[in-house]
This record gives structure tokens, sequence and C-alpha cells, in this order.
């Protein structure tokens, strides 16, 4: 489901990790992303852009995801 992470104040950043992409499905989507390395390596703003991931259809799909708000 697309959403975004309100926090209500303050700069919010995640930084995911794809370590195992599934075989079909499990695609990240954001509106912006401030990079993307081979689309396995994504910073982005989750408080102010919507994002998803589509359905896994085959396979899973294993993250690592880091967070930060900054005041």
């Amino acid at each position: 489901m697309r959403h975004h992470d309100p926090m209500g104040g303050g700069r919010y950043y995640k930084l995911n990790m794809v370590l195992k992409k599934p075989e079909k499905g499990g695609r990240f989507h954001a509106d912006k992303v401030i990079f993307s390395l081979f689309d396995r390596v994504i910073l982005f703003r989750p408080d102010l852009y919507d994002h998803s991931v589509s359905r896994i259809e085959q396979g899973r799909r294993v993250l690592l995801s880091l967070a930060i708000h900054l005041p």
C-alpha cells in the first residue's frame, strides 16, 4: 500500500539495503529518492514522499533498513 510515514517534525531518512531480492515482484517504488544504487541500496525521505513495495509473487525479500530522525 502506498503511504508516507509522518513524523510530526524534523527530518526522517531511511536507508534500505536489499540483501535478497525475490524472484518475482517485491519492487520498491517511491515518489522521490535521494539516491539508489542498483535498486539495492536506497536512501529516501519516507516522511515526505509516498512509497510502497509491490506484491511478492515468488521467493522472498530480505531487507536491512536503517532509519534516522533529525530534529
